[in-house]
């Protein structure tokens, strides 16, 4: 199967077709988490994720301190990027899992 084949699996959506060939790619596992895979003519692929943060604090009874709590995003600092390969995707997203697993803001860690 094709790693656009394995991607639909996983639930991921085609979202753009860019030119050169590169395809952008979404999926949402929950309502404030949402993963991206760029996939390159070059046989890579580059994952990334959001989290919309100011509408999950806000669905959660908190307010922030900016205008705009609805557009307060955070994500990773980088894409990371690889072989487009579906063990390889699925690594990337267990190891980006881990790191939204740590932190606990009662603990301030």
């Amino acid at each position: 199967m094709s790693f656009e084949g394995e991607l639909a699996d996983q639930g991921f959506e085609l979202i753009q077709e860019r030119r050169g060939g590169s395809r952008q790619y979404s999926r949402r596992t929950n309502p404030f988490l949402r993963w991206w895979v760029m996939t390159h003519p070059d046989g890579t692929a580059e994952l990334s994720w959001e989290f919309e943060l100011g509408e999950y604090m806000n669905a959660k009874g908190f307010q922030v301190s900016v205008q705009d709590e609805l557009s307060l995003l955070i994500f990773p600092p980088d894409e990371v990027r690889g072989p487009a390969e579906v063990a390889w995707l699925r690594a990337e997203i267990e190891h980006a899992e881990r790191h939204l697993r740590s932190v606990d803001l009662l603990a301030g860690s």
